[in-house]
């Protein structure tokens, strides 16, 4: 198979340097994300994820609170006060406490915060305050929804939540005589919509403030403080025929709902749980928790209030304004449900329903302080949910290194849309297929389908079936009714398959739901019971055991040496997080099909920036593996096949998870989910926090062979990305019996310019050392998130180490004074000058001379300058005579930055030699782009503090020999502007300005003489669509010896993947792909396609890195 550039493959014949030839690796394709407006209010801090972030504008949420107002708003409860210190009207009642919660939150909301409110409630005869229908029937609006930035109507819906009254005919009274749960319901949809409700009352003209995509939430307040408060509805009105008659219904959404029949309560004062999923009877369930009963479900009538899941259900699935295209703008229900201590579990069971078909959270209180914290909670989805939008176009992480064997690997994260830190993810695997018509690959499912969607959303069709992904109706879930039965989206509806476009389902993440399916989390870990394969490395941090399956490494209950101080959480908490990690539902906030299912929905996290990693053992059929790195905490290894399993482990298993102890603290903020992401536009008020991240980066790989195929080594090399500035190494020779080789951290002696470890390790064979050797850029500095950057005081430098056992060989690291270098043949440094810039870019390695060792490297850093490393100058080629050269200086149009800020450079330089090494007319091109991709919202006009204009370059360095002495720095004098004429082949190389905002956003490929780049450029918002704006992503095809180029729009927007080239084994021919590399005439304008026609190159040129074996 072809060896790609985390994946070397070394014969060993017991010789201490390996010998034969060994293909330049091709680049991994990176991550597919998305890309939003630049019209936004920005926070002193960025990164990448600020693409999550905004909606048209950031209209304020409509949020209509619905009341219970019925006989149970009267029942006894306990006392409370507003923030004046007086009393409410209704004191000692259940009402009385929801006015004292209501008024002082409101009145505390913070100045400036984004939010309309109103009040509506069961109607009755009486009733004389606004939108009130004579006749007694379904709901009243007895506040209009108004701004809360607006003094004057937030102080008069203040006054009148204080003058509550239960009885007489004035404005003030909202007691209703009897209940109308699902036709209150109703009547909130047709206030939104403009239609009639089910009172009588004609909504139209008078529907609540409408600015373009503001957010709509209802939430509901039931009260069962009593025996007496149940669901109902009483007068003449039918829900259900409403419902039958509503715009856009459904087939499936005319479906009754069931409840499930388990025990309903509060336990522990912290929200709705089954005691023990399935269970059917309260008789364990002691008074202390306030339970409510088991639910027993009734027949669908009229009369029965039962209805309100299903209009709930109805407003989240549809749109309430059908002039916005796009998503549409949806109604999502929240639900609170007070409870007296002899309460039915008629009304809870009722409100989770309808909370979980709405697309909101149920939150149960027995008193004042307890529908604060609900209120709280909701307030805090309701601000983030419109500062964050996502998209099903979210495509993320493309790794092709099993192309050979014809397996494509794609990590995906999908970002919690509101706002919520924790964020779903999977892997899924698809294929190629060959179109004769077209003369090309084209990307495929597993069931030989196109795996892209036709439409324009760029990302995968509906309907397509990912590997790994099925449905088994004589088996639990699907026996039931689908895991999903309670969540259905996507073409599978309430199953995984088809899991199409929906990253949740299906994949990897399907196969680690099944596996732990009816886990029983009380069992020994490893146990057949509790059988996830779930390590750590060392928690007591000495006596350290390499072998990860040894049962100090354990991450489960029983290894004591993980103790909750580690874990940041009470001794209460230890064991409900440690097994909430392994994949427990015990947070009660996700919607499993409940039963005997006691695995979380959510088990695992989203995979952002890790490009997936593949191995091959061998063995026939041939045994693939995958490794990646999750933002739930976990480093996962998947078994890759497509068919066969591997011991005991299906295909697409995960064969064990990681999860190291730096990580310990972030855990339980992924279990609470909360508090919501810092972001942009997020509101301070909400003490948003930034997300966290784990093993983020991209592994790096060693692969040694035997002389018969067989492996020998295999090493992975963790790097963290923003999760930490380390890195680890793994053995995985054995794919199920792994172990720590070693780690390297900024405090080890030499490293302390480490940063964080975005660059990918990137293992090579170099003559000046016995062993290979393990490249990387120094980091990223977070002080490139400042806005505008200050000075970087971390990842300013290049290291290399011993690749078998971490020892630190060389190092380059900024210098106050000149460059100078010192050490041994054994252990060296330079201390650069002017290296004052992180590198978070990946090193590109050059094999010039074709003899199977590295003999130069390129790199880019953030202050918009190339450097390049000999490493087998003239002087030798040991550590001490290895040195470094500022090849390009490109931050500002003179060359280095003398103030303002420079042009970035975040992604490897591609680089192709040109001629023989050495000869008079011979130079390597040296492809590289810039674009501050921590930025994307910026649009970096001439106008803006963050005024930078980003290009395309190629670069000619002409000493194609070992030794770059002597070497001239190019700055742009010395480039030709190739923008709007062709390139002369003069002077130093060309340029090509992008436009005004536009990025390159992922690393370049080069092929057959084109060099192809993707970029982003952020776009306004339209007025009339309430999709989310990704920008416009282009991909950028490039002639490389005259600056010639094209580009066409990619559809879906975002991100653009890095793409990817290959050779691929389809129906026993092997033919060429280059994933990404799109033009007009490709057939489809994604970046997860295959643009590449099979045809032949227009220059001769020869690949820059290739081994010995």
């Amino acid at each position: 198979m072809p060896v790609h550039e985390s994946h070397r493959h070394i014969k060993s014949s017991g010789a201490r340097r390996p010998g034969g030839k060994v293909m330049k690796t091709i680049r991994s394709i990176a991550r597919f994300a998305a890309s939003l407006v630049l019209a936004l209010p920005l926070g002193a801090m960025a990164e990448d994820i600020d693409i999550y972030d905004g909606l048209n504008g950031g209209s304020a949420p409509n949020v209509l609170f619905i009341l219970d107002n019925a006989a149970n708003f009267s029942s006894s409860a306990g006392n409370c006060q507003y923030t004046d210190g007086t009393a409410p009207t209704l004191n000692g009642t259940a009402g009385g406490i929801e006015q004292c919660a209501l008024y002082n939150v409101l009145s505390s909301l913070p100045t400036g915060l984004k939010l309309n409110v109103g009040f509506m409630v069961y109607n009755s005869n009486n009733f004389t305050g606004f939108g009130c229908a004579a006749g007694g029937n379904g709901g009243c609006v007895i506040q209009p929804i108004v701004s809360m930035n607006d003094a004057t109507s937030k102080n008069a819906m203040l006054a009148w939540i204080k003058r509550w009254q239960t009885s007489g005919n004035t404005a003030d009274n909202i007691k209703a005589s009897g209940e109308a749960t699902a036709a209150t319901v109703q009547e909130a949809w047709a206030y939104f919509t403009g239609k009639t409700g089910l009172s009588g009352r004609n909504y139209a003209g008078i529907t609540p403030p409408n600015t373009g995509c503001q957010n709509n939430f209802v939430i509901f307040i039931g009260n069962a403080f009593t025996t007496a408060g149940t669901p109902g509805d009483g007068g003449s009105t039918s829900p259900s025929s409403a419902l039958a008659n509503a715009p856009g219904i459904t087939s499936a959404l005319k479906r009754n709902i069931t409840v499930p029949s388990q025990c309903y309560g509060l336990f522990g004062g912290v929200g709705y749980k089954a005691f023990t999923p399935g269970t059917t009877s309260c008789g364990t369930v002691t008074a202390a928790d306030n339970f409510c009963g088991t639910y027993s479900m009734g027949n669908h009538t009229d009369s029965s209030g039962l209805y309100a899941d299903e209009w709930t259900r109805y407003m989240y699935q549809t749109d309430v304004n059908g002039v916005y295209g796009g998503s549409g703008q949806k109604i999502k229900t929240f639900t609170i449900g007070v409870m007296g201590p002899s309460c039915k579990a008629d009304f809870p069971a009722l409100l989770f329903s309808m909370a979980s078909q709405g697309g909101g959270k149920y939150f149960p209180a027995t008193s004042y302080q307890g529908i604060v914290d609900a209120l709280g909670k909701i307030f805090n989805e309701v601000s983030a949910v419109n500062s964050v939008f996502s998209s099903s176009s979210l495509p993320v992480s493309v790794n092709t290194q099993g192309s050979y064997l014809n397996q494509i690997y794609m990590g995906m994260f999908r970002p919690d849309q509101g706002g919520n830190p924790r964020w779903l993810g999977n892997l899924k695997q698809y294929k190629f297929k060959w179109n004769a018509s077209l003369n090309m690959l084209q990307l495929a499912d597993s069931t030989g389908a196109d795996a892209i969607s036709s439409g324009d959303t760029g990302f995968i069709s509906p309907n397509a079936i990912s590997f790994w992904t099925s449905k088994n109706i004589n088996d639990v879930p699907d026996s039931t009714g689908g895991f999903w039965i309670r969540n259905p989206q996507g073409a599978g509806v309430a199953f995984d398959s088809p899991d199409g476009e929906v990253v949740e389902k299906g994949g990897a993440a399907q196969q680690l739901r099944l596996a732990n399916l009816l886990d029983n989390y009380a069992s020994a870990a490893g146990s057949s019971s509790n059988p996830r394969r779930l390590y750590t490395y060392c928690p007591a941090g000495t006596g350290c055991a390499t072998r990860l399956s040894d049962s100090t490494n354990a991450f489960a209950t029983g290894n004591t040496a993980i103790t909750n101080t580690m874990l940041g959480v009470a001794a209460a908490d230890r064991d409900t997080l440690i097994s909430w990690v392994r994949g427990q539902d015990n947070n009660n906030d996700e919607l499993g099909p409940g039963g005997s299912v006691t695995v979380r929905p959510s088990i695992h996290g989203d995979v952002l920036h890790s490009r997936p990693v593949v191995l091959s053992y061998g063995g026939n059929p041939e045994s693939v593996v995958v490794f990646y790195g999750g933002n739930d905490g976990v480093f996962h290894a998947v078994n890759g096949n497509q068919t066969a399993s591997i011991g005991s482990v299906p295909p697409g298993g995960e064969l064990w998870g990681l999860i190291l102890p730096e990580f310990y603290g972030k855990l339980n903020r992924q279990r609470l989910n909360t508090p919501v992401l810092k972001l942009p536009s997020t509101n301070s008020a909400l003490n948003p926090q930034p997300k966290d991240y784990f093993v983020d980066g991209s592994p790096g790989v060693f692969q040694q062979l035997n002389s018969d195929g067989t492996v020998n080594k295999s090493y992975l090399y963790l790097s963290m990305r923003r999760g930490g500035r380390f890195i680890y190494a793994l053995d995985v020779s054995s794919p199920t019996d792994p172990k720590v080789l070693w780690k390297k951290s900024y405090t080890d002696a030499g490293m302390s310019e480490l940063g964080q470890t975005w660059s990918r390790p990137k293992m090579a064979v170099v003559k000046g050392w016995n062993h290979p050797v393990l490249i990387f850029g120094a980091g990223y500095s977070p002080t490139q998130d400042d806005e505008p950057p200050t000075a970087d005081n971390m990842g300013r430098g290049i290291f290399i180490l011993d690749a078998t056992n971490g020892d630190l060989i060389w190092s380059a690291t900024p210098s106050n004074g000149a460059t100078a270098c010192t050490g041994t043949s054994t252990q060296a440094s330079c201390q650069v000058s002017g290296m004052n810039f992180s590198i978070p870019s990946d090193v590109t390695p050059v094999d010039r001379d074709h003899d199977g060792y590295t003999d130069r490297l390129y790199v880019a850093d953030t202050g918009g300058n190339v450097w390049r490393v000999d490493l087998e100058p003239t002087a030798g080629n040991t550590p001490d005579k290895w040195r470094v050269y500022k090849f390009a200086a490109l931050g500002c149009g003179t060359g280095p930055c003398t103030s303002g800020v420079p042009r970035k450079f975040f992604y490897a330089p591609s680089v192709v030699a040109i001629g023989t090494s050495g000869s008079s007319t011979s130079y390597d091109a040296v492809m590289v782009g810039s674009g501050d991709r921590e930025h994307p919202l910026y649009s970096t006009n001439a106008n803006s503090a963050y005024a930078v204009t980003n290009r395309l370059y190629m670069l000619k360095d002409v000493k194609t020999g070992k030794d770059g002495s002597g070497l001239s720095t190019i700055t742009e004098a010395a480039l030709f502007n190739a923008t709007s004429t062709q390139y002369d082949n003069t002077v130093s190389g060309f340029y090509i300005t992008l436009g005004t905002g536009e990025k390159a956003v992922n690393a370049p490929l080069t092929m057959s003489g084109i060099s192809y780049f993707g970029t982003n450029q952020p776009t306004l918002p339209s007025g009339v669509s309430c999709t989310a704006n990704l920008g416009t992503a282009r991909s950028y095809s490039m002639d490389m010896f005259t600056g010639a180029y094209r580009s066409v729009i990619l559809e879906g927007g975002g991100l653009p993947p890095s793409p990817v080239s290959g050779i691929a084994l389809v129906d026993g021919q092997k033919h060429s792909f280059c994933i990404g590399c799109i033009d007009q005439d490709s057939s489809k304008k994604s970046a997860l396609e295959n643009g590449s026609e099979e045809k032949d190159g227009k220059k001769k040129m020869s690949r820059t890195y290739w081994y010995k074996k």
